[in-house]
């Protein structure tokens, strides 16, 4: 079984982030979440402190499988 974990990726942490280091960031989980979706892996997000550090990026949340 696998299992694909996007670990922190948080509004507050991401806006620390240099644009262009996060835009790379953003692109490479879009493919992994794509290619997760194509093969019927599940994915989950961890969120470390979401009342302090914001919620996960609303674009790799997702309606299928594991909850937040």
């Amino acid at each position: 079984k696998s299992q694909l974990v996007i670990i922190d990726v948080q509004e507050k942490l991401s806006a620390a982030i240099p644009s262009e280091v996060l835009n790379r960031l953003t692109k490479r989980l879009e493919l992994l979440v794509t290619a997760s979706n194509s093969l019927d892996i599940p994915y989950i997000c961890t969120e470390q402190y979401p009342k302090g550090l914001g919620k996960t990026l609303p674009k790799f949340k997702k309606t299928w499988g594991p909850r937040f």
